[in-house]
């Protein structure tokens, strides 16, 4: 049996690093599709966009031999994205730079291939050097 490899861009690595951190992804976003938050939140498919990020999110975290590759452009978080006709990879800064700014500071490479445990050691380091999440946040300054 093959594994399907999911594909990321820059910038949603940190969001992992982010989620990975926080262990948001292990909570229940059943609140958030409940009725009371529908005709708040749901414009533009904004709720079935959380429901499927969150069911990647926790795909990713929950089965260890979760396999990533790091591409360029629209990637499986940009496939059920209501806002991706305004996520070109061509798009100008802070886009582009947020996906460049994440594999430099996790040490990534385009085209390459990382298990979620080689990702996790990578969030680790990254946090143990620089006292940060991911290079989508920004340091507090004292």
């Amino acid at each position: 049996m093959t594994r399907k490899i999911i594909k990321l861009r820059g910038h949603h690595i940190s969001y992992l690093a982010e989620k990975y951190d926080d262990n948001t992804w292990a909570k229940d976003m059943s609140p958030l599709l409940s009725t009371t938050y529908i005709n708040h939140y749901d414009f533009n498919g904004q709720l079935e966009f959380l429901r499927r990020l969150n069911l990647l999110t926790e795909r990713i975290f929950t089965d260890r031999s979760a396999l990533i590759k790091i591409i360029n452009g629209k990637d499986d978080i940009c496939a059920f994205c209501p806002d991706v006709k305004d996520c070109r990879p061509a798009k100008p800064e802070p886009m582009n730079f947020g996906d460049e700014a994440s594999l430099r500071g996790f040490n990534l490479s385009v085209r390459e291939v990382y298990s979620i445990g080689e990702l996790i050691e990578k969030f680790r380091d990254y946090k143990e050097k620089t006292g940060i999440v991911s290079p989508r946040e920004t340091p507090q300054t004292h």
